[in-house]
């Protein structure tokens, strides 16, 4: 997660949030090496916060679905994960 302060309006941070997520979902074999597959996902968004309140943002949703067999029958298995990020933004002691 990134998050830059862009300037400080009434005793609320204006904020530029940039939230990213990679994640490996294999390798891929070029020749005698192999390189990593990335999944890449972001959120980027403006957010006004006063200091010490809570924010949370959602949205990243992860789907896998694998397949398994059971006796006879092939059968698969899906599971979602969401993606939940909670701010708070704290000023120095001194700040405000």
């Amino acid at each position: 997660m990134e998050l830059t302060l862009k300037e400080i309006d009434n005793g609320c941070a204006n904020c530029d949030l940039w939230f990213f997520d990679k994640t490996l979902q294999g390798m891929q074999k070029t020749g005698a090496t192999s390189k990593p597959v990335l999944k890449n996902r972001e959120m980027k968004t403006e957010v006004t916060l006063a200091p010490g309140n809570w924010m949370t943002m959602g949205g990243l949703i992860n789907e896998k679905t694998e397949d398994f067999s059971s006796g006879k029958k092939v059968l698969q298995k899906t599971t979602r994960t969401k993606t939940l990020l909670a701010i708070r933004i704290l000023p120095p002691a001194n700040a405000l």
